[in-house]
């Protein structure tokens, strides 16, 4: 580990301060430590290579999405009441469009189940026919050895 590393171990949460690279200096207020559990390698200019276990000072936090808007406000044709109502609609909407997809699913099991038995009650048919044809050649067969024999 390096020293700045035990460094910025050694800052107390919340605290304030400052971080010097080139010739600017950036204040950074440090609010928990997180251990790297997966390693990352930099894809751009902008991003940084990390290593499982190395320690990490989170300074900010990307907002959770939520299902629920966090301002609420009562009045009407408020965007945070309008989005709600438009998520809403597009899930009721989602959520019928998937209910006709199950029953058009059902209904094509149903149907090729049908054709499935239509084809094995065929082809049990067929089998049989192939059955009576072939006993009735080695009865044929043992008829010519039986007169060839004589």
């Amino acid at each position: 580990m390096l020293q700045a590393d035990v460094e910025d171990l050694a800052t107390p949460p919340e605290e304030t301060r400052s971080t010097r690279t080139s010739h600017r200096c950036v204040l950074l207020t440090v609010k928990e430590f997180c251990k790297v559990l997966f390693p990352y390698d930099a894809q751009n200019e902008d991003e940084l290579s990390i290593k499982e276990g190395d320690i990490v000072s989170i300074v900010s936090k990307a907002p959770e999405k939520s299902s629920k808007p966090s301002g609420l406000s009562t009045s009407p044709g408020a965007p945070a009441l309008m989005e709600t109502k438009v998520k809403s609609e597009q899930g009721s909407n989602i959520l019928e469009e998937l209910r006709v997809q199950l029953r058009e699913l059902r209904a094509t099991v149903e149907l090729m189940k049908s054709q499935h038995k239509q084809e094995m009650k065929q082809l049990v048919s067929e089998l049989d026919d192939e059955k009576k044809i072939r006993l009735s050649l080695q009865m044929d067969v043992e008829n010519i050895k039986k007169v060839l024999s004589k």
